[in-house]
């Protein structure tokens, strides 16, 4: 069966570990017909060669897009908006363009925290970071820093590399936040609605954020005229799943399902097998956009 979706992935475009059509052979693998690439900030321009490649599945351009959110706190977060069945317009590249964030200096600054608490990597910063390991790779993001923490011996796999270092829970020994000013929600889903796409909270309960703040990001999102919400995430268990369902349904946002696939991390996988009538009820979203 090749009928199951997955609307959230990555590739070697952003902070992936596969090249895109090395990912997609994977996908198919699994049984997936329908699947949306969805890299930070980025926008996969060769959608019409890759269709040619995959007929047999369809490839939905996409984008995860990054947004700037302040809580009630005065805190600033990033919050991630997956933006489907996108149009490539120039208006559009040009805004991801402007919101992409190349991660040079935020890179720099973690390994240099790295290094100050006996972390040696044998770089201290971007530039030999790239020249040294990942000369391939046109962004290096967290998840490939993490496994190089794990090949030089300093954390036994990646998961607990990000736990103990660089990730947004944990220890933190080594966390830097993103200081780049990325557009606001308003913004972003304006932007992603001119490109006749839906807008997606993804991932709510991955930015460290008590019950009622992400509550109260879920009704700043539909306010704004966000469209749907991940519910069926990979990385959720089940409580996690029913509970967004429950909020979804509460606040009239649509489902939506994905893996958050990397590549070579614990956990990160695509047969989840997330059903195809998710896929359905989006896709008329932007069919009443097009109109």
């Amino acid at each position: 069966m090749k009928d199951f979706i997955d609307l959230h992935t990555h590739t070697i475009l952003s902070d992936g570990n596969f090249q895109t059509e090395e990912m997609i052979k994977m996908a198919a693998a699994e049984g997936i017909g329908h699947l949306a690439i969805t890299d930070h900030n980025k926008i996969h321009t060769d959608i019409d060669r890759l269709r040619g490649l995959f007929p047999e599945m369809e490839i939905i351009s996409a984008s995860e897009v990054s947004s700037r959110y302040e809580t009630a706190a005065g805190e600033i977060k990033e919050i991630h908006i997956v933006g489907l069945f996108l149009e490539q317009t120039e208006e559009l590249k040009s805004f991801l363009a402007v919101n992409n964030d190349d991660n040079r200096e935020r890179m720099t600054k973690m390994l240099e925290k790295l290094n100050s608490i006996g972390v040696e990597l044998g770089c201290r910063s971007y530039d030999e970071l790239h020249d040294r390991y990942f000369p391939e790779r046109n962004f290096i993001g967290r998840p490939q820093l993490s496994q190089l923490i794990v090949d030089k011996g300093f954390a036994d796999d990646a998961d607990q590399a990000m736990d103990r270092y660089i990730g947004d829970y944990g220890d933190r020994l080594a966390y830097v936040p993103n200081e780049h000013i990325f557009a606001g929600i308003d913004r972003v889903i304006a932007e992603i609605h001119k490109a006749f796409g839906v807008a997606v909270l993804a991932h709510p309960y991955s930015y460290n954020l008590k019950e009622d703040e992400i509550i109260s990001l879920i009704e700043h999102f539909r306010s704004l005229g966000g469209d749907g919400m991940e519910v069926l995430y990979g990385k959720y268990d089940d409580d996690k799943r029913a509970r967004l369902r429950d909020l979804a349904d509460r606040y009239g946002l649509l489902p939506s399902c994905g893996s958050d696939f990397h590549g070579k991390r614990k956990n990160d996988r695509l047969d989840h097998h997330f059903p195809p009538e998710y896929l359905e009820q989006l896709r008329a979203k932007h069919e009443e956009y097009l109109k």
